[in-house]
């Protein structure tokens, strides 16, 4: 088996176990099973390919322990074993001898790792990726780290650290810590381009960092800091971050307005800023952010309309979150923008979601040439009118939620061609009628329907205009009919029968003459036997 043929095994759906024969390959110097399907643990003769530099056994469903015979490959350069089932406690003896080692990707494990807080490692990593370990409730960041002094790249979330963050650690410039226990004030490199410190338990605001007259910008691409307790208000210095990508602060206590300089960041292409305090009006500067694929600013107090830019300037935008703000407009405008142009503009958007809003007025039919629309939520508005006639055209919808409303009218049979559509809640409104028939619809929660004036499946209310009692009416009196019909073909047989006998009688006197006769000798039998029943129950009383 060649190097070659070893290497081109990845991503190729290949399934089973791995044998120990994979020791006998001592010259292979790249071993890639990644993307597949193998299972088991992996062989302990892994440790007898001498010459090997790169082992990819990622994205399978390998069990068992890290073998400690890892520890014999001082020729690794590259372990990738994330994406697996693996479990135990992994040693200083799984890297005794590994001097080359610069990559470890091993998330997505259930690995325990144990070292010493001194360990001195025999490698300099760049990329070390251990998320989801466990290293230990309580403990802090590695302090063995401090001697990685190449490391660009460092995961270590949800692996139940805690305390404050090191000042060496704000040097690299890709850190993901979130899901952990850590405090502390926040601080940014001007060579670092990737944080995430999300659900963790930092606190206080965020100027100190962001505005800070040290550099003038940062490189920094991604910055996430969500569901932390982070207060105060957003700082207007958001051209520090001309590179900035991903922005997430959703899910803390920030408050004041959106500042006008998020607008500069014209690469930005995820804006979360959702449940937090922040007020007043959506900056129109914001229409700048033209890369904007996912802009989340619901759970605020956030009022005015919704900008007209947002459909029209927004060309890349596929998730649009309002939810529960204090915006208030006509639902036509919010919606429409204007007359958008949907065929060039708002026509990649999969996701919007206006709810626990004052929007009023109708939906507009223009919302229909969304084709590519997957999850629409108009509920608790203020909304009126009909629900849009051709709202089946919207093939690819799997969520529609127009609840707690004022809408009116019926439901139209179009909704019946929707059939990706796996969540419908339409209650709460003024609906009447009958719920459309399909098999789609049938398999969906009434909970759905309910506090309208509906009737038909999935509702236990049938309908009394002409839906299912009137089938049912029909076949009563179908069934009735049929009865009728039983009777009187039955007794025009028995009338036709009992003619055909008596004209037999009249019309032949032999025949009249044997069934007279037939007659008398039954009644004579009859009246002997009456007799003889007579004298059998009257004779004790004579004797006595």
């Amino acid at each position: 088996m060649s190097e070659c043929f070893l290497k081109a095994l990845e991503d190729n759906q290949l399934s089973g176990h791995l044998t120990n024969q994979f020791g006998e390959f001592k010259r292979l110097r790249i071993l890639d099973l990644g993307t597949n399907s193998f299972s088991g643990a992996i062989p302990f003769s892994i440790g007898k390919l001498s010459s090997l530099e790169d082992l990819r056994l990622n994205d399978n469903k390998f069990t068992g322990t890290l073998p400690e015979s890892l520890g014999q490959l001082f020729n690794l350069k590259g372990l990738f074993v994330d994406g697996n089932m693996l479990e135990g406690i992994v040693t200083e003896t799984h890297f005794a001898n590994l001097n080359k080692l610069e990559f470890i990707l091993a998330s997505g494990n259930h690995l325990t790792l144990k070292v010493s807080p001194n360990w001195n490692t025999p490698f300099q990593l760049f990329y070390l990726k251990i998320a989801s370990w466990n290293l230990g409730e309580g403990s802090h960041i590695l302090s063995w780290l401090a001697k990685q002094k190449n490391i660009e790249y460092l995961d270590l979330s949800n692996t139940g650290i805690s305390g404050s963050i090191p000042s060496w650690v704000w040097k690299i410039p890709r850190l993901k810590l979130s899901g952990n226990h850590l405090y502390g004030k926040i601080q940014i490199a001007d060579t670092m381009m990737e944080l995430d410190l999300s659900n963790n338990s930092f606190s206080g605001g965020i100027s100190h960092f962001l505005c800070d007259t040290t550099y003038k910008t940062y490189g920094l691409m991604s910055l996430n800091l969500g569901g932390n307790q982070l207060s105060g208000e957003l700082p207007d210095c958001w051209t520090k971050l001309p590179s900035l990508t991903n922005l997430n602060l959703g899910n803390n206590n920030m408050s004041g307005s959106i500042p006008n300089s998020i607008g500069f960041l014209g690469d930005l292409a995820y804006l979360n800023l959702y449940g937090n305090r922040l007020s007043g009006e959506i900056p129109s500067l914001m229409h700048n952010c033209t890369q904007l694929v996912l802009m989340n600013l619901g759970d605020n107090d956030l009022d005015g309309g919704i900008p007209t830019w947002v459909g029209t300037d927004l060309v890349q935008l596929t998730y649009l979150i309002l939810r529960s703000n204090k915006l208030s407009e006509s639902a036509s405008v919010a919606i429409k923008g204007s007359e958008l142009e949907y065929g060039t503009t708002l026509s990649l958007v999969t996701n919007i979601n206006l709810s626990k809003n004052n929007l009023s007025g109708n939906i507009p039919k223009e919302l229909i040439r969304l084709v590519e629309l997957r999850s629409l939520n108009l509920s608790q508005n203020r909304l009126t009118g009909l629900i849009p006639e051709k709202i089946g055209d919207m093939k690819q919808l799997e969520s529609l939620d127009f609840s707690m409303n004022s809408l009116s009218g019926q439901i139209p049979t179009s909704v019946a061609l929707l059939s990706f559509l796996n969540y419908l809640n339409i209650s709460y409104n003024n609906l009447t009628g009958e719920i459309p028939k399909s098999t789609q619809l049938l398999g969906l929660d009434a909970s759905g329907f309910i506090g309208n004036s509906l009737c038909g499946p999935p509702l236990p209310t049938k309908c009394n205009d002409g839906g299912d009692e009137r089938h049912e009416q029909k076949e009563e009196n179908e069934e009735e009919s049929k009865i009728e019909w039983v009777y009187v073909v039955a007794s025009l047989g028995y009338a036709v029968g009992f003619s055909i006998v008596c004209s037999a009688l009249v019309l032949n006197k032999s025949w009249r003459e044997a069934y007279f006769g037939f007659l008398q000798s039954m009644w004579d039998k009859l009246y002997v036997y009456v007799c003889i029943k007579f004298n059998k129950l009257s004779g004790p009383e004579e004797s006595g």
